[in-house]
């Protein structure tokens, strides 16, 4: 006999694991979908917020005459702004066209073996 306890069956132990079972996967479901919908929540301000800076961050270079504007913090896209009388991609390609890599000449065929007469 146990003191001040309750003996389960294996019946009740199985169907409280069950239950235990249960409420943990709709709490992590609850979890991981909280955790989608704040992050969805977060790219959008960040969307709007990044709209709003460079729409500063362009008058802000347009109005003091600036070319370039760099983000120092930045690695992956360093570029905030670039005036487009910067950009020399148009010529860098015309300079390629001109003076481009030659094509090698073509081969020229082997010669037919000499005759004996």
């Amino acid at each position: 006999m146990q003191k001040g306890g309750t003996v389960l069956g294996e019946d009740q132990k199985r169907k409280l694991m069950g239950d235990i079972d249960s409420q943990t996967k709709s709490y992590n479901r609850e979890l991981e979908d909280a955790s989608q919908e704040l992050e969805q929540e977060q790219q959008k301000i960040f969307q709007e917020l990044g709209g709003k800076m460079m729409s500063v961050i362009d008058k802000y270079a347009k109005d003091k005459g600036y070319s370039l504007i760099l983000d120092v913090s930045s690695q992956q896209t360093p570029v905030l702004y670039a005036a487009n009388e910067v950009d020399i991609t148009k010529d860098i390609i015309e300079a390629y066209d001109k003076g481009g890599p030659v094509a090698a000449p073509p081969a020229k065929p082997a010669a037919p073996p000499a005759t004996k007469k």
